[in-house]
């Protein structure tokens, strides 16, 4: 029998958007909203590619729209905030930050709570940044992986599949350093401007 995880991944997979508030409804019944934040950021961390991140983003909005609890749950080391920074993401940074933040500060007219709120956040996303730089390594071409090999046409090259996941790996994480600093400065910048 195929469980509630389960349908949401389906769900995701096969854009079938229409369903998915009722699945996270049925999500959060059956594991309570922490659990259920964590359980949909795994979910989104299994599909997240740096390609897919507006999607990613979108099926995070669709997630804090049905409950906007979910967005709530462990603040300031919310799943989805997490989910965000260790990815990179600004796509899903902007969107945690447009759907959940930025209303919870429109409804608090204490400066000193909105700034405390940023400051928790950009605190979190520095720990999350450090934590992500020491568990990077160096990837030698010949030691790691290999070169192209010419192909039979002018200007096509061929590359293992494996040296390509490689390759591969390096971009996403390239894109997430560039990310995260990003999502740093601007929640600097938002906490002078508050």
């Amino acid at each position: 029998m195929i469980n509630i995880t389960q349908k949401i991944e389906k769900c995701f997979y096969d854009a079938q958007i229409s369903e998915l508030p009722m699945l996270i409804e049925t999500l959060i019944s059956e594991y309570g909203i922490e659990k259920a934040s964590e359980k949909y950021a795994e979910l989104l961390l299994k599909k997240f590619t740096h390609f897919s991140a507006d999607t990613c983003a979108k099926l995070m909005e669709i997630a804090i729209h049905t409950d906007m609890r979910i967005a709530l749950a462990k603040f300031p080391v919310n799943p989805l905030f997490r989910l965000a920074v260790f990815k990179g993401s600004v796509d899903l940074y902007e969107c945690y930050l447009e759907e959940f933040i930025q209303p919870l500060l429109a409804r608090n007219t204490d400066e000193e709570k909105n700034f405390d709120i940023y400051l928790d956040l950009h605190t979190i996303a520095i720990q999350i940044a450090e934590d992500c730089h020491n568990n990077y390594h160096r990837v030698i071409k010949g030691m790691d992986y290999n070169g192209a090999f010419k192909g039979e046409k002018s200007g096509l090259l061929l590359i293992n599949e494996e040296d390509f996941e490689i390759m591969n790996a390096l971009c996403e994480n390239y894109n997430s350093i560039i990310g995260r600093r990003d999502i740093l400065q601007d929640l600097e910048k938002k906490m002078n401007e508050v």
